[in-house]
Parts: C-alpha cells; sequence; structure tokens
C-alpha cells in the first residue's frame, strides 16, 4: 500500500532529471525535498515552479522515496522533442532571483537563451503568488526580459522560474 500527498514544483534539475518539491499536507511544518524524482509520462515542459503535483510515496514516513506520478494545474504548452538538425535543445529553463527596487515591489530581469533558438520560442514564467503580476516581453530567438510588479515591499528576493521552447 502506497501514500499520496499533494505538493508545489519549486525547480525542476533537467540533468537529474529531478524536482524541488514544496510539500503540503504531510504535517504542520512547510516541507521542501530536492532530488525528487518523475515518472516517464509527466512531461517535462510542464515541471514550472508553481505546478501542483501529486506525489507517491512507500509510507507517509518516507518522503525521501517520493515520485512526482502526476501534475494538475499545470500549462499544457506544445512540446518539440526534435531540435530540426540544428543541435539546439527544443526546451531551455531555469530560475533567478530578482532584488524588488525598494519601496516599489518592481523588478526586472533579462534572460539569455544560450544556445540561441532558431526560431523565436515560447517562454512561460512563475514565481510565488504573493510576488505580483509577472510579466513576459522582448521574446527574441536570444532572450527575453521578465518584469515583476506590485511585489510585497517586505520582500528581498523573489525568486523566478523560466521555460522557453520552440
Amino acid at each position: 500500500m502506497s501514500y499520496q500527498t499533494q505538493g508545489v514544483i519549486r525547480s525542476y534539475d533537467g540533468p537529474s532529471d529531478s524536482c524541488t518539491v514544496e510539500f503540503s499536507g504531510i504535517g504542520n511544518i512547510d516541507t521542501w525535498l530536492s532530488g525528487i524524482k518523475i515518472e516517464a509520462p509527466i512531461n517535462r515542459a510542464q515541471l514550472i515552479n508553481g505546478a501542483v503535483c501529486t506525489l507517491t510515496m512507500p509510507d507517509a514516513n518516507r518522503i525521501c522515496e517520493a515520485k512526482i506520478i502526476s501534475l494538475t494545474g499545470a500549462p499544457t504548452p506544445a512540446v518539440n522533442t526534435n531540435t530540426s538538425g540544428t543541435g539546439v535543445p527544443p526546451v531551455q529553463s531555469g530560475s533567478v532571483i530578482v532584488n524588488l527596487s525598494p519601496g516599489s515591489g518592481i523588478a526586472s530581469v533579462h534572460i539569455d537563451f544560450n544556445p540561441p533558438f532558431p526560431s523565436v520560442p515560447t517562454v512561460y514564467a512563475s514565481t510565488i503568488a504573493q510576488a505580483g503580476p509577472l510579466t513576459i516581453t522582448n521574446v527574441f530567438t536570444t532572450g527575453c526580459d521578465l518584469n515583476l510588479t506590485g511585489g510585497p515591499h517586505g520582500l528581498v528576493g523573489v525568486t523566478i522560474a523560466w521555460q522557453a521552447q520552440v
């Protein structure tokens, strides 16, 4: 018999094919755990910060053996698994910490795509819900800008997870 719980994806690590997940519903203390494995059928392009997931584990006390088995509330982008012979990966992702301007709650950061995409990619970005509206502007084959407005004035740094795909 296995145990299931809900969690929120906080970041995806491509080289290890694992996620950092914030568990919910397993106690009074927030639990974040890195290195959570992902079941094969799950679309890696949907593993962005803020996506809600279901995890399974042998029992409630063995969270280190948890696996992500499904996603809910995640975007459903089209995924291109073909590099079209260009050698450019069809998906690039990352995260960045931005510092909010004191008193304004505004931050902006430029993301460089390395290597550049052969055509303009679709870009997704997410941050913690309390951080305010997030916009993506100036999307080109070489990069884009991520802009946060109306963030809480008490936050110093906010993590933004992003993903670009052709």
